[in-house]
């Protein structure tokens, strides 16, 4: 692992996925993201029938789930929906444990918090926030964020450990000019200035629905609940808990800022901004009508369909899920331009052979062997461009038993191989327009 873009890092939700992955292959880790989506759906109907309200519950659920963004996250590998499970759990205990002072409740906020920042490092924010808001309670503060942080400790102990153990950087790979550098360095895009940060908050929900190249190109968010948003805004000067979770989603879209621009990132703070618009609903729209069960009932169908139609648009526009290896090669080959690569060196490569990509790399997915490659780490792609020569290239090859080079041409160039001069620690083995492979001399003369 120690090529890998990030070799430790918060690793809770990989090592969930880890016996998914044995006993069902690939695809079947995706199950753990569909389940925690569910919990999570389950958590917001859970609110509100604690306080005698199922009916709103539905909404809130429906609301979650209307995100196009939300479906699709659940059936990928991406963290987020178990980061969001956890988060949303914390705030659900959190609001127990203030309604009923109960300390079990406190410490299960505090383990879910720490679980939230064992998923990824942006669940730190949310375990600052949920500690304010446990000192921002009255009664017993200290003591109620001294068991609240040490539930916390208790959950991230053996991840962060981990990460120090390996690495002396409780944040590795980021903070390097505090800890040190290592060539795991991450590759930061040039900051932006604070206008255009002020400019890209306020256009955030018009990003979020029609301009989405400007946030990640992910599928949009739900219109319903970017429509209920002044409602529950304007419900917050009269309701505390809509006022505190408005606050809170507000924060971490100012945060999200300063994060690579994808949408997907927002995803932990889509619950609180249901249960906040809900409680809008109930408050505003339907308080003191009849049949209010049927109506939430109704709502919670209509509110749904975004998520609904965006599958069928999704699916019309894919096809049929390829089940078997000729379709899915022929799947890829038809939306991927460099799998044309990747399908030649699957045919003539084992488990045991190496590969070394230069840009694109997520191809690394595709290959049946082992493929290294990325903008940091043991074989980044610098390794490759800055080679003097072909024989020092072919050294740093043989450094990682790679048999291949693979080289996208849209986003690498490496010079050593194209000097014009006769290769001979490399033959070229396949050329089209989007990618070349190259194989190593003496692998190749040695089979």
């Amino acid at each position: 692992i120690a090529h890998l873009r990030v070799p430790v890092f918060p690793h809770l939700d990989e090592v969930l996925r880890v016996p998914l992955f044995q006993l069902g292959g690939d695809v079947a880790t995706h199950l753990l993201s569909i389940l925690a989506t569910l919990v999570t759906a389950g958590l917001l109907l859970a609110w509100f029938t604690e306080r005698g309200d199922a009916a709103a519950g539905w909404l809130a659920s429906a609301l979650f789930l209307s995100a196009p963004l939300v479906v699709q996250l659940a059936t990928t590998g991406y963290v987020e929906a178990l980061l969001t499970m956890f988060v949303t759990a914390s705030f659900y205990a959190l609001d127990r444990w203030r309604d009923s002072e109960e300390v079990g409740w406190l410490l299960a906020a505090g383990v879910f918090a720490g679980c939230s920042a064992s998923v990824k490092y942006l669940g730190l924010f949310w375990v600052g926030v949920s500690f304010l808001l446990v000192l921002a309670h009255g009664g017993r503060r200290m003591r109620s964020a001294l068991l609240f942080a040490l539930a916390v400790c208790l959950a991230l102990a053996p991840w962060y450990g981990r990460i120090v153990y390996y690495s002396g950087n409780p944040l590795f790979p980021f903070a390097s000019g505090i800890f040190g550098s290592t060539a795991w360095d991450i590759v930061t895009e040039e900051p932006r200035t604070l206008g255009d940060r002020c400019l890209a908050l306020v256009r955030l929900p018009w990003d979020l629905l029609f301009a989405r190249e400007r946030a990640g190109l992910q599928p949009p968010f739900s219109p319903f609940l970017l429509a209920l948003i002044p409602l529950a805004a304007m419900r917050a000067f009269g309701n505390g808990l809509v006022r505190a979770l408005l606050i809170i989603t507000l924060a971490w879209s100012v945060v999200w800022l300063w994060l690579p621009a994808d949408a997907r990132y927002l995803e932990p703070a889509i619950p609180l901004a249901c249960v906040a618009g809900t409680i809008a609903v109930r408050e505003v729209l339907i308080r003191g009508t009849k049949d209010r069960r049927r109506l939430f009932a109704v709502a919670a169908i209509v509110v749904l369909s975004p998520s609904v139609l965006y599958a069928l648009y999704r699916i019309d526009r894919n096809g049929a899920i390829p089940l078997d290896r000729p379709g899915r090669d022929a799947f890829l080959s038809a939306r991927v331009p460099e799998y044309g690569a990747i399908a030649f060196m699957n045919a003539r490569s084992d488990e045991n052979d190496v590969a070394w990509l230069c840009g694109g790399e997520q191809l690394a997915y595709h290959y049946r062997g082992e493929m290294f490659g990325d903008f940091a780490g043991a074989a980044r792609f610098t390794l490759l461009t800055s080679a003097r020569d072909e024989r020092e290239l072919a050294t740093r090859a043989k450094s990682l038993d790679a048999r291949y080079l693979l080289i996208v041409k849209r986003s690498c160039s490496i010079p050593a191989l194209e000097s014009g001069s006769p290769l001979s620690q490399f033959a070229r083995v396949y050329d089209d327009q989007v990618t070349t492979v190259y194989e190593r001399t003496a692998v190749r003369n040695a089979d």
